[in-house]
């Protein structure tokens, strides 16, 4: 943000916990996207082959629920990961309208590449903060959603 928005009148947005959650989401979603910039990794892409990896079959109706996305926004962001070999999609043979979907073994070895990477983003950004004050916020946060 440069200086001449830091100095504006943000009126009543200042009162406002939502308006605070979105600052702080933007702030870290740039700092995720920097410090993962090397391996062209976002936030969304990021959670999605984490919650494949650790529920493999899930249907693609219940990852979009894990990560509060619309349905219709998990096609093309599967689309995505199935096209760079990290995902594979199989139709259910109880449900032929219906996906599985599985993390690939390249899809496996990337994210567990990524994983030190997105620890360390966390440690750095979040470095200001004890270790309760963190654990704080994350109880926090659940508590709203």
């Amino acid at each position: 943000m440069n200086h001449k928005a830091n100095s504006l009148d943000r009126g009543i947005l200042t009162e406002l916990i939502g308006y605070h959650v979105r600052m702080a989401q933007v702030a870290v979603f740039r700092d995720f996207v920097a410090a993962l910039r090397d391996v062209e990794m976002t936030p969304t892409h990021f959670g999605t082959l984490v919650i494949i990896s650790s529920n493999p079959g899930i249907k693609q109706s219940d990852l979009a629920s894990a990560i509060q996305i619309d349905r219709s926004t998990v096609v093309p962001l599967i689309d995505k990961l199935e096209n760079e070999g990290l995902v594979t999609r199989e139709r259910l043979s109880n449900d032929r309208r219906t996906n599985a979907l599985r993390i690939t073994g390249k899809g496996q070895v990337f994210l567990d590449k990524l994983i030190p990477l997105v620890r360390a983003h966390e440690r750095n950004f979040f470095k200001k903060l004890t270790k309760d004050e963190q654990n704080q916020i994350i109880k926090l946060l659940n508590k709203i959603y």
